[in-house]
């Protein structure tokens, strides 16, 4: 059996995409969830201990992570959880797990802008392949994966470039 569970935490590591033999994509982070405290005598906040999980996001949604998450990153986690137990009889560890079906940004202290990706850069994700001829952008005008930024967006690194988006678009 499995059990669902929603964390919210902080990337403790940026995540590493590979591909497995069966040419499936998948990508590994840790995620911290530490509980905060006040002491109600001095009002004063405490961390009250940290739980890490091991994710894993498969397929798109892997590449989607990689592209976007980063260590410190504050993130929600979606998925399925499950404890594994290793180790010998006189040291055993435990490990908890989570094949994560939803990752993205926390927005409790910040904000982030979203970014649809196109079939194509999906495709690409999943074969590594030219998007676009080299022009940065696919058939629908959205960004190819990797296409540089327009020169008036902001510091960001991870600002997402938008194409034939203008002060008259309904939205």
């Amino acid at each position: 059996m499995t059990d669902r569970i929603i964390i919210e935490g902080t990337a403790g590591t940026t995540p590493q995409l590979r591909t497995i033999p069966s040419g499936r994509q998948v990508a590994n982070l840790r995620v911290a969830s530490t509980l905060r405290k006040q002491d109600p005598a001095t009002g004063q906040w405490a961390d009250a201990g940290t739980n890490w999980y091991s994710v894993a996001a498969w397929g798109d949604l892997a590449a989607h992570v990689v592209d976007s998450i980063r260590q410190g990153d504050p993130v929600l986690v979606v998925g399925r959880q499950r404890i594994v137990t290793w180790g010998d009889a006189d040291r055993p560890s435990t490990t908890i797990e989570i094949e994560a079906d939803v990752i993205g940004h926390s927005l409790r202290f910040g904000t982030a802008t979203f970014q649809r990706a196109s079939r194509a850069a999906a495709e690409s994700a999943a074969s590594p392949r030219p998007v676009g001829e080299g022009s940065g952008v696919d058939a629908q005008g959205w960004a190819a994966p990797g296409a540089s930024a327009p020169a008036d967006a902001l510091p960001d690194a991870r600002q997402p470039a938008l194409v034939g988006i203008d002060a008259e678009t309904p939205f």
